[in-house]
């Protein structure tokens, strides 16, 4: 059973079924307990069963209970998406609903939890409810409120966020029952009809909620008042403590008609607010009122506008506001910057003026979609998230034309520095759909909610969505597209409309076969991209290649000087074109210029009249790094500090192409000088990513990566050399959220290093040290790599086999398995981690040494894997770097076999903040007769990259060292590569 159930009723097939819906009307008197931080409630609801099938069976949502516990849908979600709110919450944080007592008319009934879901209940009848027949259900029912922290629901301190609180039947449509369980990602799908709420709390408490207040002179009163004493404040207090809660208590009862939705907001603190707005068609008014308190009050005062201009752009866009009054309300919430509920919207941190105002346009926006137009958003997210975004993002170029990505003095400071200068506001969500679409992790923006990571989420469903609409408003006009948003508001308003009455509708009202759009761009992954192959030197006549998947329509901006002179839109098509545009005296022509197309890849978008290397963007060099700017050949730089033993202090200069999003073809270059070595030292990597097989294989990433470092600088500076070929294969996840990762890694690498020996020719002359022929050998190695990154009990396995071969020393098979496990414990990053290890050399021509065997310090590591401080050294504090591989012993550097070798190593964390752990090893091998095993206190300071272990106890053969001496510390320097780190987060 999926995480939300589709539970169909013997009956007809769905889709051969006309439209119906059902309507419920609720009548709830609460009273808040705010000590105990209980409602105490009762409901009735009049279910009106206008289906065709007789219903036995009614399912509620009873989405207090996904607050129980870690294993209700939220808290395995949350647990999924490594938030650890509910995981680690004690019992006074979470919160649940009970004393449901269910009757129908008048009469108990049976009811029970879903057997997987125990906010869920089934309600069985103990009469069938006919078609056109109604059932009144009545229970009374107390919900534990959690702590606002953890999703929607909750408070902090006496700041309530009442939102999905009250039992409530589930949708049943043409395709069934819509059960689901609450879900932080993935929102609802609710039956319209009527309320009639009853709110008793301390008086001192102001209130925004669903509906209108219904006759209260007192409270009237009282609102109009704060507003009025709020309007005079220039200077607000920063105290946020809360009063004393009066002792006199008061009744607040709230109707509405034409909602799916009742949520209430309360906080004896609230400053309060109050307009109106004049609606753009009927021309009638809208109470407007906003809720803030002293935090963040400066950014407030002006919130009352922001609410008015939402909803008139709204209104004006996709058709006039039908409710009384829209609210905005300031809430601590974790559901990322706002959420939304009919009539009222809770708004959580900004820190800028206009960021508030376009997180309150949105979440006002989710009236018209989520509210008025109510689609199912946990099956079909981009219905009203996606489309809410798009007019989110048509209200802010409206109100701020020229707003740029980064605004204010240090912003704009720092997007000079950074050449992010040129970039829109709306880059944000070019950016956020490019990330992931560059490296083919996408996903469609058609989808279930609890199927998308939370960066596609964000991207695809949020981002994407929106700027592909963007798209369609800049080649159809602003005319057509409120034509298609008018049509699509006046036919399912109140209702619960599918993908496919709103996609019939914009092709209907705007002339236009879509399927490329719908088919291609929103349930798809495909690339918009067309290339600018040739330009006629007048500009007349250019050549177009669509070097993408999608046939939609684009346009061709041409420039003279720095300014667009002409512009021109073309019908999509695939392959290549030869196109009329009017002639000029242009510089250049640039297809999506003022990049209204959501195109992924756009550096092949330009080219210059005249001149050589037309399609070449001028050369800038930038400090750190920048997103891509199309209009640039970007090499990014940095400075680099290093140091050895053996080369010293060493200086250097990192180059590369690419930060965000990725290139196709990714290089790095980092030479670096050593002053004691008077040599050069650093290394170098390319990378070329690859998409084929995608029903197996994520991507095929080539590269190549080459490094030198000194291995000795006196008396001769001896120097290692390594150049590694590399192909990657990432096997495809069964779903993009799965932690489960896999991959397959072939690699060779090639080895010299500079060797030196004794001369001494004269006997009577001074010997002295001189080259030797170098060592130079290969190892070919094919490793499989499993991982389960897990935010609880993560594990691990990876097995390779290497041959490797030298002329000198000969040649050898390995084979090698390490295991991995983390029991995760309540406190954040403890629990215990567990290892195994097991090595067989399968073959062996080479001497009787280890340099080729089992070992974990830097003079066995043949593969120049890892960096050292000493590489070649044992002795002294930097000949004390080990790297915990192979044995995984911490205190002992080797074990003294070639052969084979088993070891288990377990690390145990210690109670307090501090990051003290425990370890212990243990292991045998080849001829050992006893086992090794070493144990002792470790330092975890960034754990996996540098770590401190201090031994109290050894095996017999390490005594001889004293303590100092037997102390070692990892600094795995390989680890802490940015560009990986950044790769690895996104």
């Amino acid at each position: 059973m999926s995480l939300f159930a589709l539970i169909t009723a013997g009956r007809s097939v769905a889709q051969e079924k006309t439209y119906f819906q059902q309507s419920v009307d609720y009548t709830i008197h609460v009273s808040l307990d705010d000590v105990n931080h209980m409602l105490s409630a009762n409901e009735t609801v009049v279910y009106t069963n206008h289906s065709p099938d007789t219903l036995r069976e009614l399912y509620f949502h009873i989405w207090p209970n996904a607050y129980k516990n870690n294993e209700t849908a939220l808290g395995k979600q949350l647990v999924d998406q490594g938030n650890r709110s509910l995981f680690d919450a004690d019992e006074s944080s979470k919160g649940w609903i009970d004393s449901l007592h269910f009757q129908a008319n008048g009469k108990d009934i049976k009811w029970s939890y879903d057997p997987q879901h125990i906010d869920i209940a089934l309600l069985t009848l103990n009469e069938p409810l006919l078609p056109e027949a109604n059932v009144t259900i009545t229970t009374p029912f107390k919900v534990k409120v959690p702590s606002g922290k953890i999703s929607r629901l909750g408070h902090m301190g006496q700041q309530y966020q009442i939102t999905q609180w009250y039992p409530k039947p589930a949708v049943y449509d043409r395709d069934g029952w819509h059960a689901m369980p609450y879900l932080h990602q993935g929102e609802f799908y609710s039956e319209f009809g009527s309320y009639d709420v009853s709110i008793e709390l301390p008086a001192n408490y102001v209130v925004g909620a669903t509906g209108d207040l219904q006759k209260n002179p007192e409270e009237e009163r009282r609102l109009i008042e704060n507003a009025m004493e709020t309007a005079k404040i220039t200077d607000f207090d920063t105290t946020m403590a809360f009063p004393a809660s009066d002792t006199k208590r008061k009744t607040l009862r709230f109707v509405q008609h034409n909602v799916h939705d009742f949520a209430w907001f309360a906080d004896k603190r609230y400053h309060v607010l109050h307009g109106e707005v004049k609606l753009p068609h009927s021309g009638r008014k809208v109470q407007t009122w906003v809720m803030f308190t002293n935090d963040k009050a400066k950014l407030w005062k002006d919130a009352i506008q922001y609410v008015n201009d939402a909803v008139y752009y709204y209104s004006l866009w996709n058709g006039d506001y039908p409710y009384n009054h829209a609210t905005a309300v300031d809430g601590t919430i974790s559901a990322g910057g706002g959420m939304e509920y009919p009539n009222i919207t809770v708004i959580g941190r900004t820190n800028s003026a206009t960021r508030l105002d376009e997180v309150i346009a949105h979440e006002v926006g989710h009236n018209w979609f989520y509210g008025i137009l109510g689609s199912n958003e946990r099956i079909h997210p981009w219905m009203d998230e996606g489309i809410n975004s798009f007019n989110e993002l048509r209200y802010m170029t409206t109100k701020y034309p020229g707003r740029k990505l980064l605004e204010g003095d240090v912003a704009t400071r720092i997007a000079e520095r950074f050449d992010l200068a040129y970039l829109p506001a709306r880059a944000e969500k070019d950016l956020s759909y490019l990330i992931n679409a560059r490296s083919r992790s996408d996903q469609p923006c058609e989808g279930k909610a609890i199927y998308y990571t939370e960066l596609n989420y964000g991207g695809m469903v949020y981002a994407k969505t929106a700027i592909a609409f963007d798209y369609l408003l800049a080649w159809l006009g602003p005319d057509v597209v409120d034509s298609c948003m008018h049509a699509y508001f006046n036919a399912w308003k109140f209702k619960h409309p599918q993908p496919e009455d709103f996609r019939r509708i914009w092709e209907e009202k705007s002339g236009k076969d879509l399927a490329w759009f719908f088919d291609d761009v929103i349930d798809g992954t495909a690339w918009l991209d067309y290339k600018l192959a040739d330009v006629s030197k007048d500009g007349s006549h250019i050549r177009v290649r669509n070097a993408g998947e999608v046939p939609g329509p684009f346009y061709v901006n041409a420039y003279a000087g720095d300014s667009i002179v002409a512009t021109k839109w073309y019908d999509g098509f695939k392959g290549s074109k030869q196109l009329e545009f009017p002639a000029g005296a242009y510089d250049r022509l640039v297809i999506n210029a003022t990049g209204r197309m959501p195109e992924t890849r756009r550096t092949n978008n330009t080219l210059r009249t005249h001149g050589i290397l037309r399609g070449i963007e001028p050369l800038r060099i930038q400090w750190l790094g920048s997103t891509e700017n199309p209009n640039r050949t970007q090499v990014f730089y940095n400075y680099l500090l290093g140091w050895n033993r053996y080369n010293g202090f060493m200086l250097g200069l990192a180059l590369n192409n690419s930060l965000i999003p990725q290139k196709k073809f990714e290089w790095l270059l980092a030479p670096m000088y050593g002053f004691a070595s008077n040599s050069l030292a650093g290394g170098a990597r390319m990378t070329y990513h690859t998409y084929p097989l995608r029903s197996m294989l994520e991507s095929v990433d080539y590269g190549l990566r080459a490094s030198s470092f000194a291995l000795s600088n006196s008396p001769l500076t001896l120097n290692y050399y390594r150049i590694m070929p590399e192909v990657r294969l990432k096997i495809r996840r069964q779903h993009p959220t799965d932690h489960l990762k896999q991959q397959i890694r072939l690699r060779a690498v090639y080895a010299i290093e500079n060797q030196s020996k004794w001369q001494q020719p004269d006997p009577y002359v001074q010997g002295y040290y001189a080259y030797a022929e170098d060592n130079r050998y290969y190892v070919n190695e094919i490793a499989y790599k499993l991982e389960n990154d897990r935010m609880i009990d993560p594990y691990g396995m990876e097995a390779s086999y290497q041959y490797g071969s030298s002329e000198t020393m000969g040649d050898f098979g390995k084979a090698q398995v390490e295991l991995k496990y983390k029991l995760s414990f309540h406190q954040k990053r403890k629990g215990i981690e567990l290892r195994a290890f097991g090595g067989a050399m399968l073959f062996a021509s080479i001497p009787d040494s280890t340099r080729f065997g089992f070992g974990m310090s830097g003079n066995t590591d043949y593969m120049y894997d890892q960096l050292y401080f000493a590489r070649n050294t044992s002795t002294g504090f930097f000949g004390q770097q080990v790297a915990v591989n192979d044995g995984g012993f911490k205190n002992l550097t080797g074990l003294p076999t070639l052969s084979w070798i088993n070891s288990f190593n377990a690390m145990i964390s210690l109670p307090g903040k501090l990051p003290l752990w425990l370890y212990g090893d243990i292991g045998t091998g080849g001829d050992m007769k006893k086992w090794a095993y070493d144990a002792g206190l470790a330092i975890r300071i960034v754990p996996d990259i540098l770590e401190v272990y201090l031994p109290f106890a050894q095996s017999e053969d390490l005594n001889q060292l004293s303590f100092g001496q037997r102390i070692r510390f990892t600094f795995n320097i390989t680890r802490m590569d940015p560009f990986e780190m950044l790769r690895n987060t996104l």
